[in-house]
Protein backbone atom coordinates (compact mmCIF):
# COMPACT_ATOMS: atom_id res chain seq x y z
CA UNK A 1 0.00 0.00 0.00
CA UNK A 2 1.59 3.29 -0.92
CA UNK A 3 1.38 5.99 1.56
CA UNK A 4 -0.06 9.33 0.32
CA UNK A 5 1.63 12.59 1.95
CA UNK A 6 0.30 16.12 2.27
CA UNK A 7 2.43 19.95 2.07
CA UNK A 8 1.89 23.11 0.74
CA UNK A 9 4.86 24.18 -1.83
CA UNK A 10 5.84 27.84 -1.87
CA UNK A 11 8.51 28.65 -4.53
CA UNK A 12 10.05 32.05 -5.28
CA UNK A 13 12.89 34.08 -5.67
CA UNK A 14 14.73 35.24 -2.61
CA UNK A 15 13.69 38.30 -1.00
CA UNK A 16 14.57 39.88 2.47
CA UNK A 17 10.81 40.64 2.19
CA UNK A 18 9.45 36.83 1.96
CA UNK A 19 10.42 34.25 4.55
CA UNK A 20 11.71 31.07 3.70
CA UNK A 21 14.26 28.36 4.59
CA UNK A 22 15.71 29.98 7.77
CA UNK A 23 18.06 27.16 8.54
CA UNK A 24 19.87 27.74 5.15
CA UNK A 25 19.41 31.82 5.38
CA UNK A 26 23.10 32.76 6.00
CA UNK A 27 24.34 30.06 3.26
CA UNK A 28 21.94 31.83 0.38
CA UNK A 29 23.05 35.53 1.76
CA UNK A 30 26.44 34.43 1.48
CA UNK A 31 26.21 32.86 -1.75
CA UNK A 32 24.97 35.95 -3.30
CA UNK A 33 27.82 38.36 -1.66
CA UNK A 34 29.93 35.87 -3.74
CA UNK A 35 28.68 35.24 -7.31
CA UNK A 36 27.96 37.46 -9.75
CA UNK A 37 26.44 37.02 -13.23
CA UNK A 38 27.69 38.86 -16.28
CA UNK A 39 26.80 39.41 -20.14
CA UNK A 40 29.88 40.92 -22.00
CA UNK A 41 30.74 41.61 -25.77
CA UNK A 42 31.91 38.12 -27.00
CA UNK A 43 35.62 39.45 -27.47
CA UNK A 44 36.14 40.64 -24.51
CA UNK A 45 39.63 39.62 -22.49
CA UNK A 46 38.17 37.77 -19.70
CA UNK A 47 41.56 38.27 -17.55
CA UNK A 48 40.83 41.99 -16.85
CA UNK A 49 37.67 40.25 -15.07
CA UNK A 50 40.01 38.45 -12.67
CA UNK A 51 42.34 39.56 -9.75
CA UNK A 52 43.79 37.73 -6.69
CA UNK A 53 39.87 37.98 -5.33
CA UNK A 54 37.86 37.42 -8.25
CA UNK A 55 37.84 34.39 -10.48
CA UNK A 56 35.78 33.09 -13.44
CA UNK A 57 33.89 30.37 -13.13
CA UNK A 58 32.19 29.69 -16.49
CA UNK A 59 31.34 30.78 -19.34
CA UNK A 60 30.30 30.73 -23.02
CA UNK A 61 29.60 32.36 -26.25
CA UNK A 62 25.70 32.72 -27.46
CA UNK A 63 24.41 34.98 -29.52
CA UNK A 64 27.87 36.77 -30.24
CA UNK A 65 27.61 37.45 -26.07
CA UNK A 66 29.95 35.87 -23.75
CA UNK A 67 27.64 34.39 -20.73
CA UNK A 68 30.64 34.73 -17.70
CA UNK A 69 29.89 33.23 -14.25
CA UNK A 70 32.21 34.86 -11.37
CA UNK A 71 33.43 34.43 -8.16
CA UNK A 72 34.56 36.90 -6.05
CA UNK A 73 35.92 37.48 -2.47
CA UNK A 74 36.29 40.78 -2.68
CA UNK A 75 33.18 43.18 -1.86
CA UNK A 76 30.97 42.20 -4.34
CA UNK A 77 29.40 45.87 -4.76
CA UNK A 78 32.77 46.90 -5.15
CA UNK A 79 33.02 44.36 -7.88
CA UNK A 80 29.68 45.42 -9.65
CA UNK A 81 30.52 49.05 -9.96
CA UNK A 82 33.90 48.25 -11.77
CA UNK A 83 32.72 45.60 -14.05
CA UNK A 84 29.93 47.77 -14.85
CA UNK A 85 32.45 50.50 -16.15
CA UNK A 86 33.51 48.77 -18.79
CA UNK A 87 32.11 49.58 -22.37
CA UNK A 88 32.60 45.04 -23.37
CA UNK A 89 29.99 44.70 -20.39
CA UNK A 90 26.30 44.65 -20.98
CA UNK A 91 25.02 43.50 -17.62
CA UNK A 92 26.52 42.46 -14.03
CA UNK A 93 24.38 41.23 -11.08
CA UNK A 94 24.56 39.31 -8.70
CA UNK A 95 23.77 35.69 -9.23
CA UNK A 96 20.01 35.90 -7.24
CA UNK A 97 19.07 32.82 -5.96
CA UNK A 98 15.02 31.52 -6.37
CA UNK A 99 13.83 29.18 -3.22
CA UNK A 100 11.91 26.21 -3.54
CA UNK A 101 10.03 26.24 0.23
CA UNK A 102 8.13 23.44 1.34
CA UNK A 103 7.04 21.66 4.63
CA UNK A 104 5.93 18.18 4.19
CA UNK A 105 3.28 16.73 6.53
CA UNK A 106 2.00 12.83 6.89
CA UNK A 107 -1.37 12.71 5.19
CA UNK A 108 -3.99 10.22 7.14
CA UNK A 109 -5.28 7.88 4.14
CA UNK A 110 -3.66 4.98 2.75
CA UNK A 111 -5.13 4.44 -0.58
CA UNK A 112 -5.39 1.68 -3.04
CA UNK A 113 -7.34 2.49 -5.55
CA UNK A 114 -6.83 4.34 -8.97
CA UNK A 115 -5.84 7.93 -8.59
CA UNK A 116 -7.59 9.19 -11.52
CA UNK A 117 -10.83 8.23 -10.61
CA UNK A 118 -10.54 9.45 -6.87
CA UNK A 119 -7.70 12.04 -5.64
CA UNK A 120 -7.14 13.45 -9.43
CA UNK A 121 -9.95 15.88 -9.51
CA UNK A 122 -8.30 17.49 -12.36
CA UNK A 123 -9.51 14.79 -14.49
CA UNK A 124 -13.01 15.86 -13.86
CA UNK A 125 -12.52 19.63 -13.50
CA UNK A 126 -10.54 20.88 -16.40
CA UNK A 127 -12.58 18.45 -18.75
CA UNK A 128 -9.18 16.53 -19.34
CA UNK A 129 -10.61 12.95 -19.40
CA UNK A 130 -13.74 14.31 -21.68
CA UNK A 131 -10.71 15.54 -24.25
CA UNK A 132 -8.33 11.87 -23.59
CA UNK A 133 -11.94 9.76 -24.00
CA UNK A 134 -12.92 11.85 -27.72
CA UNK A 135 -9.60 13.57 -29.07
CA UNK A 136 -7.08 10.45 -27.45
CA UNK A 137 -3.47 12.28 -27.96
CA UNK A 138 -2.23 13.41 -31.26
CA UNK A 139 0.78 11.56 -33.68
CA UNK A 140 3.12 14.24 -33.55
CA UNK A 141 6.10 13.42 -31.38
CA UNK A 142 6.48 16.53 -29.26
CA UNK A 143 9.25 18.20 -26.28
CA UNK A 144 8.14 19.44 -23.32
CA UNK A 145 11.07 21.02 -20.40
CA UNK A 146 11.36 20.91 -17.00
CA UNK A 147 13.32 23.62 -14.99
CA UNK A 148 13.05 22.62 -11.03
CA UNK A 149 15.09 19.67 -8.75
CA UNK A 150 15.62 16.84 -10.97
CA UNK A 151 13.95 13.47 -11.35
CA UNK A 152 14.27 9.84 -10.80
CA UNK A 153 14.27 8.84 -14.46
CA UNK A 154 13.26 5.44 -12.82
CA UNK A 155 9.61 6.15 -11.83
CA UNK A 156 6.90 4.06 -13.77
CA UNK A 157 5.12 7.66 -14.22
CA UNK A 158 8.03 8.89 -16.06
CA UNK A 159 10.87 6.05 -16.53
CA UNK A 160 9.31 5.30 -20.44
CA UNK A 161 9.06 9.40 -21.44
CA UNK A 162 12.57 10.96 -20.19
CA UNK A 163 14.73 12.38 -23.02
CA UNK A 164 17.38 13.90 -21.67
CA UNK A 165 18.56 15.94 -18.67
CA UNK A 166 21.49 18.21 -17.46
CA UNK A 167 22.18 19.31 -14.08
CA UNK A 168 24.45 22.40 -12.62
CA UNK A 169 25.40 19.87 -10.29
CA UNK A 170 28.06 17.14 -10.32
CA UNK A 171 26.37 14.39 -8.50
CA UNK A 172 29.60 13.02 -6.71
CA UNK A 173 28.02 10.03 -4.96
CA UNK A 174 24.32 9.06 -4.58
CA UNK A 175 22.60 12.38 -3.32
CA UNK A 176 26.10 14.08 -2.52
CA UNK A 177 25.85 17.48 -4.92
CA UNK A 178 28.50 20.19 -5.33
CA UNK A 179 27.66 23.30 -7.61
CA UNK A 180 29.26 22.53 -10.98
CA UNK A 181 32.37 25.35 -12.00
CA UNK A 182 32.40 24.93 -15.51
CA UNK A 183 36.38 25.74 -16.18
CA UNK A 184 38.62 23.37 -14.67
CA UNK A 185 42.16 23.30 -13.21
CA UNK A 186 43.20 23.29 -17.31
CA UNK A 187 40.97 25.94 -18.16
CA UNK A 188 39.00 22.96 -19.72
CA UNK A 189 34.93 23.60 -20.14
CA UNK A 190 33.57 20.87 -17.90
CA UNK A 191 30.03 21.88 -19.14
CA UNK A 192 26.46 20.94 -17.38
CA UNK A 193 26.29 17.11 -16.14
CA UNK A 194 24.26 14.91 -18.46
CA UNK A 195 20.95 13.02 -16.69
CA UNK A 196 20.86 9.83 -18.17
CA UNK A 197 18.09 6.94 -17.96
CA UNK A 198 18.36 5.15 -15.14
CA UNK A 199 19.65 7.57 -12.76
CA UNK A 200 18.35 9.53 -9.21
CA UNK A 201 18.56 12.87 -8.96
CA UNK A 202 16.15 13.87 -6.50
CA UNK A 203 16.65 11.54 -3.81
CA UNK A 204 17.68 13.91 -0.96
CA UNK A 205 14.71 15.17 1.27
CA UNK A 206 12.75 18.22 -0.23
CA UNK A 207 14.17 17.65 -3.68
CA UNK A 208 10.62 15.55 -4.63
CA UNK A 209 9.04 19.19 -6.57
CA UNK A 210 10.46 18.19 -10.29
CA UNK A 211 9.26 14.60 -10.50
CA UNK A 212 6.14 15.69 -9.04
CA UNK A 213 5.65 18.55 -11.17
CA UNK A 214 6.89 16.29 -14.44
CA UNK A 215 4.55 13.65 -13.76
CA UNK A 216 1.72 16.40 -14.07
CA UNK A 217 3.07 17.04 -17.72
CA UNK A 218 3.04 13.79 -19.28
CA UNK A 219 2.82 10.75 -16.56
CA UNK A 220 2.17 8.24 -18.17
CA UNK A 221 -1.43 7.00 -18.64
CA UNK A 222 -2.62 3.12 -18.96
CA UNK A 223 -0.12 1.76 -16.79
CA UNK A 224 -2.03 0.54 -14.10
CA UNK A 225 -0.10 3.22 -11.81
CA UNK A 226 -0.85 6.35 -9.51
CA UNK A 227 -2.03 8.80 -12.14
CA UNK A 228 -2.00 10.46 -15.81
CA UNK A 229 -0.32 13.07 -17.04
CA UNK A 230 -1.93 15.76 -18.71
CA UNK A 231 -0.45 14.82 -22.01
CA UNK A 232 0.22 10.97 -21.56
CA UNK A 233 1.86 9.75 -24.70
CA UNK A 234 3.74 11.23 -27.25
CA UNK A 235 5.85 13.89 -24.82
CA UNK A 236 8.98 13.69 -24.44
CA UNK A 237 10.63 14.92 -21.05
CA UNK A 238 13.44 17.38 -20.99
CA UNK A 239 14.92 17.58 -17.53
CA UNK A 240 17.00 20.95 -16.42
CA UNK A 241 18.25 20.56 -12.54
CA UNK A 242 18.92 23.91 -11.20
CA UNK A 243 17.61 23.30 -7.32
CA UNK A 244 19.89 20.97 -4.99
CA UNK A 245 19.17 19.81 -1.70
CA UNK A 246 21.68 17.84 0.59
CA UNK A 247 20.89 15.14 3.09
CA UNK A 248 19.39 17.45 5.57
CA UNK A 249 17.18 19.20 3.03
CA UNK A 250 19.21 22.13 3.40
CA UNK A 251 19.98 23.79 -0.15
CA UNK A 252 23.53 23.14 -1.82
CA UNK A 253 25.71 26.53 -2.63
CA UNK A 254 24.35 27.43 -6.13
CA UNK A 255 20.71 26.35 -5.56
CA UNK A 256 18.08 27.97 -7.48
CA UNK A 257 20.49 30.91 -8.54
CA UNK A 258 20.07 32.22 -12.22
CA UNK A 259 23.15 30.80 -13.83
CA UNK A 260 22.05 27.26 -11.88
CA UNK A 261 18.43 27.65 -13.40
CA UNK A 262 18.63 28.54 -16.98
CA UNK A 263 22.31 28.19 -17.55
CA UNK A 264 22.16 24.60 -19.31
CA UNK A 265 18.69 25.93 -21.50
CA UNK A 266 20.29 28.29 -22.83
CA UNK A 267 23.74 26.56 -23.70
CA UNK A 268 21.81 23.72 -24.75
CA UNK A 269 18.52 24.70 -26.27
CA UNK A 270 19.96 28.29 -28.41
CA UNK A 271 23.22 27.02 -29.53
CA UNK A 272 27.06 27.60 -29.44
CA UNK A 273 26.55 24.71 -26.76
CA UNK A 274 29.60 23.14 -26.87
CA UNK A 275 29.18 20.08 -29.40
CA UNK A 276 31.21 19.99 -32.70
CA UNK A 277 29.24 21.75 -35.17
CA UNK A 278 27.67 24.16 -32.91
CA UNK A 279 24.33 23.31 -33.09
CA UNK A 280 21.56 23.54 -30.82
CA UNK A 281 19.65 20.67 -28.98
CA UNK A 282 16.74 21.82 -30.08
CA UNK A 283 17.85 22.67 -33.28
CA UNK A 284 18.73 19.40 -34.07
CA UNK A 285 15.23 17.76 -32.58
CA UNK A 286 12.41 19.87 -32.67
CA UNK A 287 13.58 23.13 -34.92
CA UNK A 288 10.13 23.87 -35.90
CA UNK A 289 7.60 23.39 -33.13
CA UNK A 290 7.22 25.11 -29.89
CA UNK A 291 9.03 23.89 -26.91
CA UNK A 292 6.83 24.26 -23.48
CA UNK A 293 9.28 24.87 -20.63
CA UNK A 294 8.05 24.90 -16.82
CA UNK A 295 9.02 27.43 -14.26
CA UNK A 296 7.88 26.46 -11.08
CA UNK A 297 9.55 29.22 -9.10
CA UNK A 298 9.32 33.12 -9.24
CA UNK A 299 9.01 35.70 -6.91
CA UNK A 300 9.56 39.77 -6.43
CA UNK A 301 12.47 41.35 -8.28
CA UNK A 302 13.48 41.57 -11.81
CA UNK A 303 16.67 39.93 -12.94
CA UNK A 304 17.66 41.39 -16.48
CA UNK A 305 20.34 38.32 -16.83
CA UNK A 306 17.33 35.75 -16.20
CA UNK A 307 14.68 38.39 -18.67
CA UNK A 308 18.05 38.60 -21.35
CA UNK A 309 18.30 34.59 -21.45
CA UNK A 310 13.83 34.43 -21.70
CA UNK A 311 14.18 36.25 -24.82
CA UNK A 312 16.05 35.01 -26.52
CA UNK A 313 14.94 31.44 -25.97
CA UNK A 314 11.46 32.79 -27.22
CA UNK A 315 12.90 33.66 -30.78
CA UNK A 316 13.49 30.17 -31.05
CA UNK A 317 10.02 28.99 -30.03
CA UNK A 318 10.53 28.30 -26.23
CA UNK A 319 7.39 28.80 -24.74
CA UNK A 320 7.70 29.29 -20.60
CA UNK A 321 4.95 28.41 -18.39
CA UNK A 322 5.52 29.82 -15.10
CA UNK A 323 3.61 29.70 -11.27
CA UNK A 324 2.41 33.51 -10.68
CA UNK A 325 3.28 32.74 -7.04
CA UNK A 326 1.94 31.73 -3.60
CA UNK A 327 2.03 35.07 -2.03
CA UNK A 328 -1.71 35.39 -1.80
CA UNK A 329 -1.54 39.21 -2.87
CA UNK A 330 -1.22 41.79 -5.81
CA UNK A 331 2.50 41.56 -7.15
CA UNK A 332 4.63 41.23 -9.83
CA UNK A 333 6.12 37.49 -9.81
CA UNK A 334 8.94 37.07 -12.08
CA UNK A 335 9.56 35.19 -14.17
CA UNK A 336 5.80 34.99 -14.44
CA UNK A 337 5.71 38.95 -15.48
CA UNK A 338 8.05 38.66 -17.97
CA UNK A 339 6.62 39.55 -21.44
CA UNK A 340 5.10 36.31 -23.25
CA UNK A 341 5.10 33.73 -20.50
CA UNK A 342 2.03 32.19 -19.51
CA UNK A 343 1.61 32.86 -15.89
CA UNK A 344 -0.78 30.57 -14.16
CA UNK A 345 -2.59 30.45 -10.91
CA UNK A 346 -4.29 27.92 -8.74
CA UNK A 347 -7.91 26.92 -7.82
CA UNK A 348 -9.33 24.42 -5.87
CA UNK A 349 -11.28 21.27 -6.46
CA UNK A 350 -14.31 23.20 -6.94
CA UNK A 351 -12.82 25.23 -9.35
CA UNK A 352 -12.44 28.47 -6.72
CA UNK A 353 -8.82 30.48 -6.48
CA UNK A 354 -6.95 29.12 -3.96
CA UNK A 355 -6.29 31.60 -1.09
CA UNK A 356 -2.25 31.51 -1.24
CA UNK A 357 -2.42 31.90 -5.24
CA UNK A 358 -0.49 35.52 -6.02
CA UNK A 359 -2.57 37.51 -8.47
CA UNK A 360 -1.88 40.06 -10.99
CA UNK A 361 -2.86 42.12 -14.10
CA UNK A 362 0.25 39.90 -15.74
CA UNK A 363 -2.16 36.32 -14.74
CA UNK A 364 -3.27 34.58 -17.82
CA UNK A 365 -4.88 31.77 -16.26
CA UNK A 366 -5.65 29.42 -13.41
CA UNK A 367 -5.41 25.69 -13.08
CA UNK A 368 -5.70 22.85 -10.51
CA UNK A 369 -3.06 23.90 -7.73
CA UNK A 370 -5.03 22.20 -4.27
CA UNK A 371 -4.34 19.28 -3.48
CA UNK A 372 -2.94 17.57 -6.40
CA UNK A 373 -1.54 14.28 -6.25
CA UNK A 374 1.56 12.96 -8.05
CA UNK A 375 5.30 10.88 -8.00
CA UNK A 376 7.53 10.81 -5.57
CA UNK A 377 10.46 8.54 -5.03
CA UNK A 378 11.03 5.38 -6.76
CA UNK A 379 7.26 4.38 -7.02
CA UNK A 380 5.10 6.30 -4.81
CA UNK A 381 2.63 9.18 -4.53
CA UNK A 382 2.12 12.06 -2.34
CA UNK A 383 -0.70 14.69 -2.14
CA UNK A 384 0.40 18.46 -2.42
CA UNK A 385 -0.82 22.58 -3.24
CA UNK A 386 0.71 25.34 -5.02
CA UNK A 387 0.52 27.42 -7.97
CA UNK A 388 4.16 25.31 -8.67
CA UNK A 389 1.43 22.53 -9.38
CA UNK A 390 -0.88 24.60 -11.31
CA UNK A 391 1.92 25.51 -13.92
CA UNK A 392 2.61 21.98 -15.31
CA UNK A 393 -1.07 21.07 -15.78
CA UNK A 394 -1.11 24.39 -18.48
CA UNK A 395 2.62 22.81 -20.13
CA UNK A 396 1.13 19.68 -19.92
CA UNK A 397 -2.24 21.15 -21.85
CA UNK A 398 0.24 22.79 -24.47
CA UNK A 399 2.13 19.46 -25.07
CA UNK A 400 -1.41 17.92 -25.71
CA UNK A 401 -2.44 20.17 -28.09
CA UNK A 402 1.09 20.43 -29.83
CA UNK A 403 0.36 16.43 -30.51
CA UNK A 404 -2.45 16.84 -32.21
CA UNK A 405 -1.00 20.47 -34.03
CA UNK A 406 2.46 20.97 -34.58
CA UNK A 407 2.08 24.58 -36.21
CA UNK A 408 1.20 26.34 -33.67
CA UNK A 409 2.79 29.16 -32.59
CA UNK A 410 3.60 30.68 -29.28
CA UNK A 411 0.94 33.67 -29.91
CA UNK A 412 -1.74 31.28 -31.02
CA UNK A 413 -1.58 28.80 -28.25
CA UNK A 414 -1.54 31.91 -25.52
CA UNK A 415 -4.70 32.71 -27.03
CA UNK A 416 -6.57 29.46 -27.76
CA UNK A 417 -5.91 28.83 -23.75
CA UNK A 418 -7.22 31.70 -22.61
CA UNK A 419 -10.03 32.03 -25.10
CA UNK A 420 -11.06 28.39 -24.25
CA UNK A 421 -10.51 29.06 -20.55
CA UNK A 422 -14.07 28.59 -18.10
CA UNK A 423 -14.60 31.86 -17.00
CA UNK A 424 -15.14 31.56 -12.78
CA UNK A 425 -15.10 35.04 -11.51
CA UNK A 426 -16.41 38.42 -12.72
CA UNK A 427 -17.23 38.41 -16.65
CA UNK A 428 -14.54 38.82 -18.71
CA UNK A 429 -10.91 38.96 -18.26
CA UNK A 430 -9.98 39.76 -13.90
CA UNK A 431 -6.98 39.84 -12.03
CA UNK A 432 -8.04 37.50 -9.46
CA UNK A 433 -8.09 34.44 -12.08
CA UNK A 434 -7.08 35.55 -15.21
CA UNK A 435 -9.45 34.53 -18.34
CA UNK A 436 -10.68 31.52 -16.43
CA UNK A 437 -9.71 27.85 -15.18
CA UNK A 438 -8.38 25.81 -18.23
CA UNK A 439 -10.62 23.84 -20.37
CA UNK A 440 -8.53 20.67 -21.56
CA UNK A 441 -11.22 19.66 -24.32
CA UNK A 442 -11.97 23.15 -25.85
CA UNK A 443 -8.45 24.09 -25.98
CA UNK A 444 -7.44 20.78 -27.72
CA UNK A 445 -10.74 20.72 -29.74
CA UNK A 446 -9.60 24.61 -31.21
CA UNK A 447 -5.98 23.35 -31.78
CA UNK A 448 -7.17 20.37 -33.74
CA UNK A 449 -9.62 23.02 -35.95
CA UNK A 450 -6.63 25.43 -35.87
CA UNK A 451 -6.92 27.78 -38.90
CA UNK A 452 -3.75 30.24 -39.34
CA UNK A 453 -5.62 33.11 -40.76
CA UNK A 454 -8.67 33.13 -39.20
CA UNK A 455 -6.98 33.13 -35.70
CA UNK A 456 -4.34 35.93 -37.26
CA UNK A 457 -7.17 38.08 -38.04
CA UNK A 458 -8.61 37.74 -34.79
CA UNK A 459 -5.32 37.53 -32.59
CA UNK A 460 -4.89 39.26 -29.01
CA UNK A 461 -1.02 38.97 -29.27
CA UNK A 462 1.27 39.74 -31.90
CA UNK A 463 4.46 37.51 -33.31
CA UNK A 464 6.19 41.16 -34.04
CA UNK A 465 9.06 42.34 -31.85
CA UNK A 466 8.91 45.87 -30.28
CA UNK A 467 12.44 46.46 -30.58
CA UNK A 468 14.03 49.75 -28.58
CA UNK A 469 17.33 51.20 -29.19
CA UNK A 470 18.95 53.52 -27.13
CA UNK A 471 21.87 55.51 -27.61
CA UNK A 472 23.90 58.19 -26.12
CA UNK A 473 25.88 60.57 -28.36
CA UNK A 474 25.48 58.44 -31.15
CA UNK A 475 26.84 55.27 -28.79
CA UNK A 476 24.78 51.93 -28.16
CA UNK A 477 23.24 52.12 -24.61
CA UNK A 478 24.22 48.42 -22.76
CA UNK A 479 22.12 47.53 -19.91
CA UNK A 480 19.58 49.43 -19.77
CA UNK A 481 16.43 48.80 -18.47
CA UNK A 482 13.14 49.73 -20.87
CA UNK A 483 9.83 50.20 -19.52
CA UNK A 484 6.36 49.22 -20.90
CA UNK A 485 3.59 50.94 -19.52
CA UNK A 486 -0.37 50.13 -20.24
CA UNK A 487 -2.69 52.97 -18.92
CA UNK A 488 0.39 54.11 -17.35
CA UNK A 489 0.60 50.57 -14.88
CA UNK A 490 3.41 49.28 -15.68
CA UNK A 491 3.38 45.82 -17.25
CA UNK A 492 7.14 44.78 -18.65
CA UNK A 493 10.50 45.36 -18.45
CA UNK A 494 13.51 44.71 -21.08
CA UNK A 495 17.43 45.17 -20.83
CA UNK A 496 19.30 46.79 -24.10
CA UNK A 497 21.66 44.06 -25.51
CA UNK A 498 25.96 45.39 -26.68
CA UNK A 499 24.02 47.10 -29.72
CA UNK A 500 21.85 49.04 -27.50
CA UNK A 501 18.61 47.36 -28.60
CA UNK A 502 15.87 45.83 -26.20
CA UNK A 503 13.54 43.33 -27.46
CA UNK A 504 9.59 43.26 -26.21
CA UNK A 505 7.86 39.28 -27.27
CA UNK A 506 4.30 38.18 -28.14
CA UNK A 507 2.57 41.56 -26.75
CA UNK A 508 -0.87 42.20 -27.26
CA UNK A 509 -2.08 44.39 -30.05
CA UNK A 510 -2.24 47.63 -28.14
CA UNK A 511 -0.66 50.60 -27.35
CA UNK A 512 2.05 51.17 -25.00
CA UNK A 513 3.58 53.55 -23.15
CA UNK A 514 7.75 53.02 -23.55
CA UNK A 515 10.24 54.89 -21.10
CA UNK A 516 13.73 54.76 -20.73
CA UNK A 517 16.05 57.03 -18.19
CA UNK A 518 19.20 56.13 -18.71
CA UNK A 519 21.29 57.77 -15.48
CA UNK A 520 18.10 59.54 -14.55
CA UNK A 521 17.63 61.29 -18.35
CA UNK A 522 14.25 61.69 -19.50
CA UNK A 523 14.79 64.34 -22.44
CA UNK A 524 15.94 62.90 -25.21
CA UNK A 525 18.59 64.51 -27.74
CA UNK A 526 15.76 66.75 -29.89
CA UNK A 527 14.10 68.34 -26.62
CA UNK A 528 11.48 65.52 -26.32
CA UNK A 529 10.64 63.23 -23.71
CA UNK A 530 12.28 59.95 -23.24
CA UNK A 531 8.06 58.82 -22.90
CA UNK A 532 7.01 57.45 -26.15
CA UNK A 533 3.61 55.50 -27.39
CA UNK A 534 3.83 53.06 -29.25
CA UNK A 535 0.85 50.66 -30.84
CA UNK A 536 1.87 47.09 -31.72
CA UNK A 537 -1.33 46.24 -33.99
CA UNK A 538 1.50 46.35 -36.60
CA UNK A 539 2.02 43.95 -39.63
CA UNK A 540 5.63 44.39 -39.00
CA UNK A 541 7.73 44.78 -35.92
CA UNK A 542 7.84 48.47 -34.15
CA UNK A 543 10.82 49.87 -33.75
CA UNK A 544 11.41 52.94 -31.40
CA UNK A 545 14.83 54.91 -31.55
CA UNK A 546 15.76 56.87 -28.45
CA UNK A 547 18.44 59.23 -28.98
CA UNK A 548 20.19 60.76 -25.56
CA UNK A 549 22.67 63.37 -25.11
CA UNK A 550 24.16 63.94 -21.83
Amino acid sequence: MKRIFYFIAICFIFSCNYSFDRGNLEDVLEYEKTYINVIADKDIDISVIEDNKTKVLDSFICDNSLYIHIFTEDNVEDVLVRLKSRNDIIIAEKDYVRELFSEPVTYSNTLNDKFVETLQYSYRTTNLGQSLEENGIGANDVFVGVIDTGINTNHPEISDVFEIGWSAFNQESPGVYSFIEGIDDDENDTDYIEIEAGEVWDGNPGEFHGGFVSAIICGKGNNEEGITGVSPVNTKLLVFKGFAKNSSGLYVSGSGSVWATYGAALRHLYGEDGTEDGGSWKAKNCPDMVLPINLSFGGPGISYFEANVISKLQSIDVLFVAASGNGHSNDFIFPASYPGVISVGAVDGDNKRAKFSTYSNNLSVVAPGVDIISMVGDDSYMLSSGTSFAAPFVTGLIANMLTHNKYLKINHIKQIIEDSAMDINTTGYDIFTGYGVVDVKKSVDVAKAYDEVAYTANERYTDKKLVVTLTNNGEALKGEAVYLYENDVLKFVATTDINGIAKFNYLEKIEYEVVASPDGNVTLEDGTSSKKIVNMDSTADVNIAMEFAY
